[in-house]
């Protein structure tokens, strides 16, 4: 084990956990359901792709748990050159060096539904999303809120020069003076009175398991009941 210190957090790491990579798969690969925590990947490393990684790839990543991963490029999940369905997640402390502390997506085609991004670092751009040279990525009712970084925006990044290859809509972009008033620090359910409640988009196919607007963030939408 190793004991890592960055922006104020401390971390146990286990330097053999080097993550989940998906590479070059003509089938589909899924997550859900796991807790994926404390995978190391710094520069210097052999690797240095998100804890979990697609590359040239498919799948589905949903009602996970990521929290306390470092890597130095996309501290939760990389994508290049693939396309995922993300949904229903939680990232919670995660870092990355250059892009994206949640996510970092390169060419590639995801669905970003209904995660909650909450307090993840990058050290260059992007502390929550960052997103280059997308080709089809669909991103709606996510929440991010109290995410950071040195250089640009704290919460979504894009670096594409035609905006049509990228959706961004019903999403809560947290500052300081917007709170989505989650129950605690280690709950981010909602509470009754946050301004998530209805605010995600009004189709139907996004609709809560109870049948009502779409409740931005991991406990909302068609998968929201977990």
């Amino acid at each position: 084990k190793k004991v890592l210190k960055k922006n104020d957090k401390k971390y146990e790491i286990n330097i053999g956990w080097m993550g989940i990579h998906i590479l070059n798969t003509t089938t589909g690969s899924s997550l859900k359901f796991c807790e994926i925590s404390d995978v190391y990947l710094p520069s210097d490393s052999s690797i240095k792709n998100g804890a979990v990684e697609f590359t040239n790839a498919q799948g589905e990543i949903s009602n996970c748990y990521f929290e306390y991963n470092y890597a130095a490029f996309g501290g939760a999940i990389y994508s290049e050159s693939s396309s995922i369905t993300i949904k229903n997640n939680i990232f919670y402390q995660n870092d990355a060096e250059v892009f994206g502390g949640a996510i970092f997506s390169l060419s590639s085609s995801n669905k970003i539904y209904n995660n909650s991004v909450y307090r993840n670092t990058c050290f260059n751009y992007g502390g929550g999303f960052v997103f280059e040279d997308a080709v089809n990525e669909d991103v709606q009712n996510n929440i991010l809120y109290k995410n950071f970084s040195f250089t640009g925006d704290t919460r979504i990044a894009v670096f594409d020069s035609d905006s049509t290859h990228i959706n961004l809509q019903y999403n809560y972009l947290g500052s300081d003076q917007m709170n989505p008033l989650f129950i605690d620090e280690n709950n981010l359910k909602l509470q009754l009175s946050s301004p998530c409640i209805d605010n995600g988009n009004p189709d139907p196919a996004f609709n809560d398991v109870d049948g009502s607007r779409n409740d931005q963030g991991a406990y909302g939408g068609p998968n929201g009941d977990w």
